[in-house]
């Protein structure tokens, strides 16, 4: 794996109109450093009058009000992980606020969240704030660089939101500044097992490739690189036709069931297929299926067939980006048989 380039992000703040605005460049210096992260402008008021506004690093909403509040006594929901039935599962209220400066919900009174959103208007959040991310590649109904948290009754909030200006605002980072940047950059493993059962299961089924990424390499292992602010984005960027996936951040619910953001339909054209047990329907003990196999961590063999633990997480809640709650760089795909 290429070894990260060191650079820092500058920025210019500069005064259009009487308000000061924050203005995400990656060259102000001349030095034509990378972006290495998000930034987000953190806006509070729990009071009469705001907070000073101030831009944080940050991945995500969640991470940038948890800096903006430094040693200020806070409580918040700051893993993306958690547990259902003994085993991991998605936290989807990851950035949840309990309290800020021993101040916590009472009665009407909540903490109440708000984002400027691509039309530059400030909107209720719809999900907590460890959802919402600065990058342009990234959902667009989630995508934001600036938050403001107000403490009182929903009306009340809206109020105070609707006659606010910020001082200080952080711009979205580029699609530009994503594409071909080492520090978004993702190594894939892609492979198809060659088990005689997932061939013939697969029968004339078409494996979509690309121009240089053939169904033959594919069928051997091949590695590609994708760039994106997180793995499910990086991988769309190297299969721009390829991938059919969730794309509603968080999840979507349907028939009681949750599905999270970037789990996996079709990829290069192929879904779950049943390699054994459908000649006995009735019988589910002899059912055995293939598909897209997922390693955050894995080693592949001298076959090329990929060995590991397949991953606890769909694979755009991780991110190359160091300061996201769950990162890698590298992540196989592996279309073969499953073990459930």
């Amino acid at each position: 794996m290429d070894s990260k380039i060191v650079g820092t992000l500058v920025a210019l703040a500069v005064v259009i109109g009487g308000v000061v605005v924050y203005v995400a460049q990656n060259d102000a210096d001349g030095t034509n450093d990378p972006v290495t992260n998000g930034k987000m402008t953190v806006n509070l008021n729990y009071g009469t009058i705001w907070e000073a506004p101030r831009v944080v690093d940050a991945y995500n909403g969640a991470i940038a009000l948890d800096r903006y509040l430094g040693n200020t006594p806070h409580v918040m929901d700051m893993s993306i992980q958690t547990t259902m039935g003994g085993y991991p599962a998605v936290n989807y209220q990851y950035g949840a606020i309990t309290s800020i400066n021993n101040i916590a919900a009472s009665g009407d009174n909540v903490w109440n969240v708000f984002i400027l959103n691509s039309s530059n208007s400030w909107e209720r959040a719809a999900d907590t704030l460890g959802w919402y991310k600065p990058f342009g590649d990234y959902d667009v109904s989630h995508r934001t660089a600036n938050i403001a948290v107000i403490y009182g009754t929903q009306s009340d909030a809206q109020t105070k939101i609707s006659s606010y200006t910020p001082s200080v605002t952080s711009a979205i980072v580029p699609v530009s500044d994503i594409n071909n940047n080492e520090y978004f950059k993702a190594t894939f493993y892609i492979k198809i097992s060659q088990d005689a059962s997932v061939l013939a299961a697969l029968g004339s089924t078409t494996v979509q490739g690309t121009d240089t990424i053939t169904p033959a390499l594919i069928n051997r292992g091949v590695y590609v690189t994708g760039y994106g602010s997180d793995l499910y984005l990086a991988l769309k960027n190297a299969f721009p036709n390829g991938v059919s996936g969730q794309d509603a951040v968080p999840k979507v619910t349907s028939g009681g069931y949750d599905t999270v953001y970037s789990w996996i339909y079709t990829f290069l054209n192929l879904a779950t297929i049943q390699v054994a047990g459908a000649d006995t329907p009735n019988n589910y003990e002899d059912d055995r299926w293939a598909w897209w196999q997922q390693y955050a961590i894995f080693s592949v063999d001298q076959t090329g067939n990929v060995m590991g633990n397949t991953s606890d997480f769909s694979l755009g809640l991780y991110s190359t980006i160091d300061d996201a709650p769950l990162t890698t760089y590298s992540y196989a795909l592996y279309f073969a048989i499953g073990s459930a």
